[in-house]
């Protein structure tokens, strides 16, 4: 089970803010059990049985109200903090995707699919 990102609200100095909105409006698409979606999730902030497996493919999503604010969508991208910076110059390039100025090629491929007129997408 993962809490969903609340998107409604990104504010426009974000960088990334239409392809955070057009990425997460994919999990809003298949309502689940009273209060969830069905969807994949990452480990953003995901909760996991003991002595499960981390698996993206059967899990829920919350509906809202219960999202939460994933905070550095809500930085403003053309002025970094100290410490913003820092994290973009030391993480993982295999697990950060947003705070880098350019996005990794499979997501922006990933994106590309999502924006065609042949996949619909739905905030809900």
């Amino acid at each position: 089970m993962r809490v969903s990102a609340a998107v409604h609200n990104l504010p426009e100095h974000y960088e990334h803010r239409d392809d955070v909105i057009l990425w997460e409006s994919q999990f809003w698409k298949n309502p689940g059990p009273a209060g969830y979606f069905i969807a994949e999730i990452d480990t953003t902030f995901a909760m996991y049985r003991p002595g499960e497996h981390h698996q993206n493919n059967k899990a829920l999503r919350s509906a809202p109200p219960y999202t939460a604010r994933h905070m550095p969508w809500y930085q403003d991208s053309a002025h970094p903090t100290e410490e913003q910076r820092y994290y973009v110059e030391h993480a993982d390039s295999l697990i950060i995707n947003w705070d880098k100025k350019v996005l990794p090629a499979a997501l922006r491929a990933h994106l590309q699919q999502l924006r065609s007129p042949f996949h619909q997408v739905s905030l809900g």
